[in-house]
């Protein structure tokens, strides 16, 4: 900050007591120069739409202002500093002021935790270079069969389908070091109704899989033109990475999605590899 001032290292303490009474200035100025561009994006959001386009003003700021936005959220808060409070609070509320009006009947506080962390995610994985569009690779994909367990209702019970579906792969013999393991995301849990949420777990196989008490049914993953983006790391969230696919690739690729659910191939996963070496290929489905 100094040498871009063209002072000297120690002429900023001149004006403020400390290094935390400096670093609180400057995110409070972040904060605000934000909240401008937030604003910008659309003065009175109220849409899921309008949502949407605030997210994508909050990620080009990161982008556009990357050392101001490491200051503002990389420090820690000084919960003494009422301006840089003030602020913060500022951001949260026009945060939770859009998803109550875009998303009537939700839970607004959770919601808004969600959406924010969802995209303040995603703004740290373009800074920290872990997305980029060169990531992204269309391929050619073909038709997968595969043996369904479809988890619907509530997903802070996916851990019992998951449970039930090792248990039934296991039992019959599917390995995932020899039959790929897939997912298929019909919804969004943040904005689905949880009796509503639907899942697919997957295994591939030729056998045909006959109806029985498990709930395990015949499937198939068609065949297609799908981008391709591999998230290296914990897949157990893997929002930002979506989101990354829908809201930023997609629009700047000139395609158009398929009329199939985005899915993913979880090609090596804990505790058959450390975490931080699993591998997850996201796929979305391309028209030709």
């Amino acid at each position: 900050m100094a040498r871009r001032a063209g002072v000297s290292p120690t002429a900023p303490y001149r004006h403020f007591a400390d290094r935390e009474a400096l670093v609180s200035a400057a995110a409070t100025e972040g904060y605000l120069v934000l909240a401008q561009k937030l604003a910008a994006a659309h003065p009175a959001p109220s849409t899921r739409d309008d949502l949407a386009a605030v997210a994508v003003a909050y990620v080009q700021f990161a982008l556009q202002r990357p050392a101001l936005f490491r200051v503002m959220f990389a420090e820690p808060c000084d919960t003494d500093n009422s301006e840089r409070v003030a602020a913060t609070n500022a951001i949260s509320e026009y945060v939770s002021a859009i998803v109550q009006q875009s998303f009537p009947g939700f839970d607004t506080e959770a919601l808004s935790t969600a959406a924010w962390a969802l995209v303040h995610g995603l703004a740290f994985l373009h800074l920290d270079g872990k997305l980029d569009a060169d990531d992204v690779t269309i391929v050619d994909v073909p038709a997968t069969k595969v043996a369904v367990m479809a988890h619907r209702g509530d997903p802070a019970m996916i851990g019992e389908t998951i449970r039930r579906f090792i248990a039934w792969r296991r039992a019959a013999g599917l390995s995932p070091r020899t039959s790929a393991t897939f997912n298929i995301f019909y919804c969004d849990p943040h904005t689905t109704a949880p009796a509503d949420f639907h899942l697919d777990l997957c295994v591939a196989t030729e056998r045909v899989v006959a109806p029985d008490n498990h709930g395990v049914t015949s499937g198939l993953i068609p065949a297609g033109r799908c981008a391709r983006l591999r998230v290296v790391g914990s897949s157990d969230d893997l929002e930002p990475a979506a989101l990354f696919l829908y809201r930023d690739w997609l629009p700047a690729s000139g395609e158009e999605p398929r009329d199939f659910p985005l899915y993913c191939q979880r090609v090596s996963f804990f505790p058959d590899v450390p975490e931080h070496e699993a591998v997850t290929d996201l796929f979305l489905p391309l028209r030709r």
